[in-house]
Parts: structure tokens; sequence; C-alpha cells
């Protein structure tokens, strides 16, 4: 057994500073032919790296806000091979020598972001130091941008890509999910950030209960407010059927359009409506609310506007929408059928 005493670093006792460290080592017996050796080996001799962080070379590397730990602990060896005179090369091919350390990103099964899948590690993450967080290259979102087109450059931008939140909603290295969602659909991924106020409501959108908010909305910009992919109605003839084709149509949507009446993502209402019918209409015809525009000198007082049974439409309440279609009509106000009130009338009442 040996015992050997290490005087570290004679530039020290310069400044004053007693250090001595004493280095305790024990080596095995190694014999050759002739004889026997001890083999006395120091650190600073196997690796010889003192010179690799040497204030004018690699060094500054050092005061980067984040440093690769192997760097931080002079552990060059562990990606690195010496072959010669300040030559080295890698000690593995690409992103296995990151994975050496490193658990695998990728989980199997899972879509790969195609920087790792086509790339490598290095084309996000510099090996060694940045001023970034996790190592990145660039901050992002230009980071993202470098390989991917802006995506902040519409009238209309969505809130997270405008501060750069591109991982809110992907995930940067694979995920179980289409385009590295973090999240099984891209319904479930809005409401990471926005509030879910549709379960449970009595009418949903069948784009959002069938399909996702991207049928509707782009989840990065887009030209149109509230980053609608077209313009409404337009928007809404994507799946609808136009309901301008009659020869009188409905005011409200001639100036409000569809989201007039309609709530676009759901509803406590029937046919997703802000209100109950009755009260709908009424806000904007306020002198027909008691039925006395229908008809007057019968039994009744007033026509009924609401409260009864719809004798045409089985299981509905009677309501405005008993006699005007809502949307378009090639008769005289909007009615079903008939160019006079009494030709309506006759609908419901045989005279």
């Amino acid at each position: 057994m040996l015992w050997k005493v290490v005087a570290l670093d004679a530039k020290w006792y310069q400044k004053g500073t007693l250090l001595v460290g004493i280095v305790f080592f024990l080596f095995p017996f190694s014999f050759f032919s002739g004889g026997s050796d001890f083999y006395i080996t120091s650190v600073a001799a196997a690796r010889d790296w003192s010179n690799c962080l040497a204030s004018g070379c690699h060094g500054p590397m050092l005061k980067r806000k984040k440093v690769h730990p192997a760097l931080e602990e002079g552990e060059c060896t562990d990606c690195h091979e010496k072959t010669g005179k300040h030559k080295f090369r890698l000690s593995g091919e690409g992103n296995d020598l990151c994975l050496s350390c490193h658990e695998n990103p990728v989980k199997e099964g899972e879509n790969a972001h195609p920087a790792l899948e086509e790339g490598a590690c290095t084309d996000c993450h510099d090996p060694h130091a940045s001023t970034h967080k996790k190592l990145l290259k660039e901050g992002i979102p230009e980071l993202c941008y470098s390989c991917h087109e802006r995506k902040d450059e519409t009238k209309y931008v969505h809130g997270a890509v405008l501060l750069g939140r591109c991982l809110k909603c992907h995930k940067p290295h694979s995920s179980p999910y289409e385009h590295l969602l973090t999240k099984p659909s891209s319904t479930e991924t809005c409401f990471i950030c926005h509030y879910d106020d549709l379960t449970g409501r009595k009418s949903v959108h069948p784009a959002i209960t069938e399909g996702s908010c991207t049928d509707c909305h782009n989840p990065h910009g887009s030209d149109f407010k509230n980053n609608l992919v077209a313009q409404v109605p337009e928007l809404c003839y994507n799946c609808h059927e136009s309901k301008t084709e009659g020869k009188v149509v409905h005011g409200a949507i001639e100036e409000k359009g569809c989201l007039g009446c309609h709530n676009p993502h759901g509803s406590d209402y029937v046919a997703m409506l802000y209100r109950d019918i009755y009260s709908l209409c009424t806000g904007c015809h306020p002198d027909q609310k008691d039925g006395s525009h229908i008809i007057t000198g019968f039994r009744r007082k007033f026509h009924p506007v609401k409260g009864e049974k719809d004798p045409k439409r089985e299981g509905r309440a009677f309501s405005c929408t008993s006699c005007h279609n809502p949307h378009s009509s090639d008769h005289p106000f909007l009615f079903y059928e008939g160019d006079s009130k009494m030709e309506m009338c006759k609908r419901c009442h045989s005279f």
C-alpha cells in the first residue's frame, strides 16, 4: 500500500493562502517479468484537461448562465476523446452520445419532433453552455422559428403565440398526440388556458363535441377576428346550409349575422340561442310581446305567443318560430306559408 501527499496548485501559495491537500491513493501491485512495480497515476496525469478551461481557451463558456454539468465539473472526457495534440473526437455518434447520460425524451410509440427524428439534439441545444434555459441555442419562440414559419404575423394572433409560449400547447420532444400536442385533442389543449364553460350545457356546438376548436379557429393566428379561419357567415356555411336563400331574409342575419342569435360554442337553450326564443325575439321586437300583432276579437284577448304546445311541432312549445322562419322565407313576414296572415293561420286553424 502506498500513501502519497500531493501539494495543490502552487499559485495558491503566492496569493498568501496556504492550501495543502492530502490525497490518498491506493494502487494494486502490477506484476511484470523481472519483478514488481507500483503504478501511481494522479488524476491530473490521467485527465490532462486543465488547459481546456483556461481563460484563453474554453474557459469563457463557464461564464454563461447555463452550463452543461459535464463541462461544469470538468468532465470533458464524458463526450470527447483525445486523438492527438489538441485534436479530439466525440466519444459517441450523434444523439447516442447524449443518450449515454440523458434519458431518451422520445417515448416508445410516440410521435417524435422531426428535429430529433431527422436531426440531432444539438440542433436545439448547445452541448456546452448557453444564456438560455435548458441549454437552448436561442430563446423560444425564436428557436422554433429557425425551422418553422412564423406564426405571429397575422392581423390577429393567439395570445400564447404572441407571448412565445409554444410549449404551452406542444411538447418539444415527442407526444402520443398529433402535432405534438400536450393533450389528446385540440379542444382539451385549448382548455388548458381557456375556461371550459360548455360541459353540462344543454346545447353544445357539434364542432366541439364531434370535432375540435380548430375547425373554426386557427390555433396560431388569423386575419379574422377571434382567430377564425373564415369570416362569419361563410365560416358557418362550411358545415351548415345557407339560411339566406329565401326572398325575405331576417334582418338580424343581415345586420348581426349568425352570432346575433346563436352562441357559437354552447348554450343552455335550444339551438345554442343566447336566451329562450320568446325573450330573444322580443329583445328586438318589444311591440310583439303580448300577441296583439297577430289577431284580436276572438274569445282570447290576444293570440298566445308562448306557454302553449306547438300544434305543428311535436314536443316543442309554441313560440315566435311557430309562425315565423327565423332565417329566411319566400313568404311575407317570414311566414312558413301563405301570402297573408289569414293564410298562415290556416296552417293550424280550420275555418
